[in-house]
């Protein structure tokens, strides 16, 4: 089995992203194209989403676009 153990960048940490902060915005988030992208609620501030996609992917994650009412979307990033 694998683990995954979300740190915060310095930027998340400098505007106020916090681990409990991204706990509690989880729940409220849906994965959607079998998987493939994950959608955080309209509104949320983007270090916040880039943390909270991580987590949901356990692993690194890219903002990939905006939905027609302005949720964000994030994909698993490609790495080499």
């Amino acid at each position: 089995m694998n683990s995954f153990t979300l740190t915060l960048t310095p930027t998340e940490e400098a505007c106020g992203v916090t681990l409990d902060k991204v706990a509690e915005l989880l729940p409220k988030c849906a994965f959607f194209d079998n998987g493939k992208l994950f959608m955080l609620p309209k509104g949320t501030a983007p270090a916040l989403a880039g943390a909270v996609a991580r987590a949901a992917f356990a692993a690194p994650a890219e903002f990939s676009h905006l939905t027609h009412d302005g949720s964000p979307l994030y994909r698993r990033a490609v790495t080499n």
